[in-house]
């Protein structure tokens, strides 16, 4: 946004990560990176979720990571073969362990893990969603049922 904005460079916030989208925009790449992530932490969802999305040997790779990683199964998307994301090719086996699979599963893990510890946030996230429950529950007179009505 600052990029479109035309905000120069050294101008931007010095917290600020990350490069202009704008190349992807153009059909380039960001310089020196194979891969992007996301992440969301909301307040209508269980748990935080990250997505990667990785170019090997130009094939497409998308990785999908809820939680800590442990509380619900990944997903492993090829996205040159699969667009549609039918195939998930760790078929709901934690940590991904199919043969082959489970080595690229763990690159784009650790590509996700080099920008941020998602099992650290994902923590921090739940224990404050669950402080800020109980401190709503507590102003509540019946928070039962102020869920239900």
């Amino acid at each position: 946004i600052m990029d479109f904005a035309s905000v120069p460079k050294d101008a931007w916030p010095r917290h600020l990560q990350g490069d202009s989208l704008r190349p992807l925009i153009h059909g380039d790449t960001l310089p020196g990176r194979s891969f992007i992530i996301s992440q969301y932490h909301g307040d209508d969802l269980a748990m935080s979720w990250y997505m990667v999305r990785l170019t090997d040997n130009n094939v497409v790779y998308k990785a999908v990571i809820y939680g800590t990683g442990v509380e619900v199964p990944p997903q492993l998307f090829n996205l040159t073969a699969d667009p549609d994301e039918m195939d998930d090719l760790c078929r709901g086996v934690l940590e991904c362990k199919q043969d082959g699979i489970d080595t690229l599963y763990k690159t784009m893990e650790g590509r996700l893990m080099s920008i941020v510890d998602y099992k650290a946030v994902s923590k921090d996230v739940a224990h404050y969603g669950y402080e800020m429950f109980n401190r709503w529950a507590k102003r509540q007179k019946d928070w039962r049922k102020s869920l239900t009505s």
